[in-house]
C-alpha cells in the first residue's frame, strides 16, 4: 500500500535527524521524493510528474495538524521544530539554519581546551551578506544538481532567517560577519562546524577583543603554542 507524501516526508526528516527544518529543507526533501517515488521500501502516492508549492504548503499543513511541525520558538515562522526528534545543541541549531556559519573565537577556544574561561555568549562567524548569497546559490545548484525543473520556486527563500536571533535555547548569540572565512572542521555532529585549532590561533591575533583580550591571548600562546605548533 502506498503512503502519503506527508508520511514520506516524516520518514525522510527522521532519517536525516533534523530536529529543526526550514521550508527550503522541506522543499528539497519533497523534490527528492518526487525523483525516487519511494522511501524505506514503500512507494509514495504521487500523481504529479513535478512538485509545486501546493505540495509544500499541504505537507506543512498536514504535519502541523499532526503536531509534528511547529514554528520554532527561537527562529520564528518558516523555520520549524520537528517534534519527533530530540532537540539539538545551540551550535547545531545555528549551523542548521545558517549552513555557512561556524563556532569561532572564545567559544572555539573553550571547545578546543585552549582557555579556562567560559564565554557568556556563543560566538559565531558567518560570511558577509554578499558572500553568503553567493554560497547559498552554489548550495542550491549542488542540492538540485542536473534537475533545473526543481529550482526553488518564488516565495521560498534559502535559509530565510540568515540573521541569527539574539538567543538560541536561552544561550546568547554573538555573530561576526566577515569577508574572510577561516578553516573549519566538524564539531560533534555532521552539521555543526568550528574553526580549526590553527585558525583559532590566527583569530586570536586578528580579533583579540573577541578572544578574551590580548593579555589572555598571550597567556594562551605561552601555555599552548608548543603543543599545537604544527596546526
Amino acid at each position: 500500500m502506498k503512503i502519503s507524501l506527508s508520511d514520506a516526508c516524516t520518514i525522510a526528516i527522521e532519517q536525516s535527524n533534523m530536529a529543526i527544518i526550514t521550508d527550503y529543507d522541506l522543499w528539497l526533501i519533497i523534490c527528492r521524493l518526487f525523483v525516487s517515488r519511494q522511501i524505506a521500501g514503500r512507494m509514495i502516492n504521487i500523481r504529479n510528474k513535478l512538485p509545486d508549492t501546493q505540495h509544500l504548503s499541504r505537507t506543512i499543513r498536514v504535519l502541523s495538524k499532526e503536531g509534528l511541525l511547529k514554528p520554532d520558538t527561537d527562529f520564528g515562522t518558516r523555520i520549524f521544530r520537528f517534534t519527533n526528534l530530540p532537540d539539538h545543541t545551540p551550535e547545531e541549531l545555528a549551523c542548521y539554519v545558517d549552513p555557512f556559519c561556524y563556532v569561532s573565537h572564545l567559544s572555539a577556544m573553550e571547545i578546543h581546551g585552549l582557555t579556562d574561561r567560559t564565554p557568556k555568549t556563543l560566538m559565531l562567524t558567518t560570511p558577509s551578506r554578499q558572500i553568503w548569497r553567493i554560497n547559498a546559490k552554489e548550495k542550491e545548484r549542488r542540492d538540485f544538481g542536473e534537475r533545473p525543473q526543481y529550482v526553488v520556486p518564488e516565495g521560498i527563500s534559502i535559509f530565510p532567517h540568515y540573521k541569527m536571533p539574539k538567543k538560541i535555547r536561552g544561550r546568547p548569540i554573538d555573530t561576526l560577519q566577515s569577508k574572510f572565512i577561516g578553516d573549519t572542521e566538524i564539531l560533534r555532529s555532521p552539521v555543526a562546524a568550528i574553526s580549526t585549532i590553527g585558525q583559532t590561533f590566527v583569530d586570536m591575533l586578528a580579533t583579540p577583543h573577541l578572544c578574551g583580550g590580548m593579555p589572555h591571548i598571550m597567556d594562551v600562546w605561552d601555555n599552548e603554542i608548543e603543543v599545537h605548533l604544527d596546526a
